[in-house]
């Protein structure tokens, strides 16, 4: 049963992990388009705004995505638990 806990958790740290490092990739994406894109060309230019947004919304996916990993390397799959049943 341990062995599977482990595979278990090493899977879901894997596929973690892969998540992140594509949300890295779109966050720099985001950020290089905004920049290759340049200030904005009047007051009423909101392109550039609107790729600095989506880079913001994708770097808090990302902050959350890092948080759920450290989660995940608090697990200890050897930790055995014990059900209790509550008597009526």
């Amino acid at each position: 049963m341990q062995d599977i806990k482990r595979r278990l958790l090493e899977t879901c740290k894997d596929e973690q992990q892969k998540a992140i490092d594509n949300l890295k990739k779109v966050v720099d994406d985001a950020q290089k388009s905004a920049n290759e894109y340049g200030a904005p060309k009047d007051r009423y230019d909101s392109y550039r705004t609107q790729l600095l947004r989506k880079r913001d919304r994708f770097a808090q996916q990302l902050q959350k995505a890092n948080e759920q990993l450290d989660t995940l390397h608090m697990i200890d799959p050897e930790k055995k638990f014990v059900s209790c049943k509550l008597e009526a």
